[in-house]
């Protein structure tokens, strides 16, 4: 794993009381992210779904998300979620097939326990959790695997 932390010399950014549980560049994330409570909806390759499931592209240890990072991408830093059922079961089904071979797992978040940005159309958004915020340990099997 590359270790783009030390690129900021390993400080985790602030954000008013909040600590970030990567350390972030200074434009990350942007004035667009905000607080919210949600249900976030994430892909996950295991059940229970491991930690790696859990850590952004620029932390990751699978060599397909490790291609993808880039400390300079503030998106790297986060994780990618969804924040409707629907848009997520959409995604899997006509914009993103690879998702069908993975779990779908959800958690519900509050508001003050990290931010949300669009990341693009269709519901996709980044999420940037909060130092004590642990989405894994909540995280409910919503979709199993199909097909090839």
């Amino acid at each position: 794993m590359t270790d783009f932390g030390s690129l900021f010399n390993g400080a985790k950014k602030m954000v008013g009381a909040h600590v970030y549980q990567a350390p972030l560049p200074p434009h990350c994330p942007g004035d667009e992210a905000f607080e919210q409570e949600a249900t976030l909806f994430r892909v996950c390759r295991e059940n229970p779904p491991s930690e790696e499931d859990f850590r952004p592209h620029n932390e990751s240890e699978v060599p397909q998300k490790q291609r993808k990072a880039d400390p300079a991408n503030c998106a790297g830093w986060g994780l990618s979620v969804w924040i409707s059922h629907d848009e997520i079961v959409h995604a899997r089904e006509h914009i993103m097939p690879w998702m069908k071979r993975q779990f779908v797992f959800s958690s519900d978040v509050e508001e003050v326990e990290g931010r949300l940005s669009p990341a693009g159309e269709n519901g996709h958004h980044t999420y940037w959790p909060y130092e004590n915020t642990d989405l894994r340990e909540r995280a409910q099997l919503i979709l199993e695997p199909k097909g090839n």
